[in-house]
């Protein structure tokens, strides 16, 4: 099943793993010291979601996309535009 929410989080965070480890600790620590109880909740839920912060394995799913060249991306633009607006 193709999850283009997931897949967009992924793409962002998948560079550096050192990146991603450090914004989850980070996360996790922010709401720990969280004054009032609804950041708190925020927080703890964006820690362990794994749309944030996936799995090894979830990682392991994903791929890098290429960039597309100009004339792709006109190409691409054109047959969009004509879709979305008639």
């Amino acid at each position: 099943m193709r999850q283009p929410g997931k897949a967009g989080c992924l793409h962002v965070c998948r560079g550096d793993a050192g990146i991603r480890r450090g914004a989850h600790l980070r996360t996790r620590q922010q709401a720990a010291q969280a004054s009032d109880q609804a950041t708190k909740d925020t927080l703890s839920q964006t820690s362990e979601s794994s749309l944030v912060f996936p799995s090894q394995a979830e990682f392991g799913k994903t791929h890098y996309y290429r960039i597309l060249n100009g004339s792709e991306a006109t190409q691409w633009n054109d047959i969009f535009n004509a879709v979305i607006l008639g």
